[in-house]
């Protein structure tokens, strides 16, 4: 065990899992009961795996029915409170692997989207600049958002030229584009 790590069990899946202030998951002891046979579980500590957005998901297990949890979500739960509708966790230092306790905080969607826009996080709300395809400069955009918009473009559009910002040999819709 890492020093000061402090276990939880997993609200709802009380006996079955625990959650660390450090963001670790770990299953219990237990006989397992299934249609086909009845087998015991060791203790250990979960191994985490990653979903579409970058963020740990562990899988847990009762009454033979199976979820996906992030793990920021547990451990926000279990040691800070639940949090409410229109509400989200926000990793303080940005790095959505960093699950610990002290690394986590409840706050509003704005406050979470003003925490992304100051740490860089959001590419879509940092600042774009339009050029020609010979490098001379046209306009600035305040996000990926608002330059595909002006172009007549949806979300599509936002990919194709935050792909143009990240490399700066390939163009979108007749353009270069560059993060400001």
């Amino acid at each position: 065990m890492i020093n000061n790590e402090i276990w939880n069990d997993v609200k709802g899946y009380e006996g079955l899992y625990k959650v660390s202030n450090l963001g670790r998951v770990m299953s219990l002891s237990r006989v397992v009961c299934n249609s086909y046979r009845k087998r015991t579980t060791k203790q250990r500590i979960m191994k985490l795996s990653l979903n579409g957005s970058g963020y740990q998901q562990v899988c847990l297990s009762k009454d033979e029915k199976s979820r996906t949890l992030r793990v920021h979500c547990i451990v926000s739960d279990n040691f800070i409170r639940i949090k409410n509708k229109g509400e989200c966790i926000n990793h303080k230092n940005g790095n959505k692997l960093d699950n610990r306790v002290d690394n986590l905080e409840i706050v509003s969607y704005s406050e979470n989207l003003t925490h992304a826009y100051y740490t860089g996080l959001n590419k879509r709300l940092r600042k774009v600049g339009k050029y020609s395809l010979d490098g001379v400069f046209i306009r600035n955009f305040s996000s990926i958002a608002e330059s595909a918009r002006s172009m007549g473009k949806g979300r599509y559009g936002e990919r194709s030229i935050a792909t143009g910002c990240k490399d700066n040999s390939k163009s979108a819709y007749g353009f270069k584009w560059k993060y400001l």
